[in-house]
């Protein structure tokens, strides 16, 4: 016969950092509402983005406006990971590993937004006729990493840039961007 009585369920429980799931159904279920919530992020596809191989073209500031340059170094982390950068709401640019891009912009305060799975935003205040410099990175998530993105110091953006590559999207893929769910 049995070894246990019929109406005994045997649960396995795993443990996932402090919560323990009671069996593989929810944790089935735990998995697909992650990975769920990680696709409402929109991330650029590789033909929204154009890499130029050659120089980038040259972005200057003036006494009416500033340049923000945005760059990712390569890193063997998040490979296959790449952003939009947005103000407003609106792609600016994108980032991928190895990586980097330029916008004018007027005076004044800014803030910049990436997400993944989750939201980074970086506040600068932008200087008419300079260049300000923010690193983007990726941080350990559990789908699709994190973007991170912090003000860096102009001698380390400009020890970086040139071993990276131009980014730009491509014009279509300017304006506002919804997820595909």
């Amino acid at each position: 016969m049995h070894d246990r009585p019929p109406l005994l369920v045997k649960l396995e429980i795993i443990y996932i950092g402090r919560f323990a799931v009671k069996n593989q159904f929810c944790f089935s279920v735990l998995i697909l509402v992650i990975a769920l919530a990680a696709g409402c992020a929109p991330m650029p596809k590789s033909g929204q983005l154009t890499v130029h191989q050659g120089p980038a073209p040259e972005i200057t500031p003036d006494k009416n406006s500033a340049v923000v340059t945005f760059y990712r170094p390569s890193s063997i982390l998040g490979v296959g990971i790449s952003y939009f950068v947005q103000e407003n709401g609106e792609n600016i640019g994108a980032l991928k590993s190895g990586t980097y891009f330029s916008v004018r912009t007027s005076p004044g305060s800014h803030t910049y937004t990436a997400s993944t799975e989750a939201t980074e935003t970086v506040t600068i205040q932008a200087a008419a006729n300079d260049t300000t410099y923010v690193e983007g990175t990726l941080g350990m998530g559990v789908i699709a990493g994190r973007p991170r993105l912090k003000e860096v110091p102009a001698a380390t953006a400009k020890s970086v840039i040139p071993k990276l590559k131009y980014v730009e999207l491509k014009p279509s893929d300017q304006s506002d961007q919804k997820p595909a769910y």
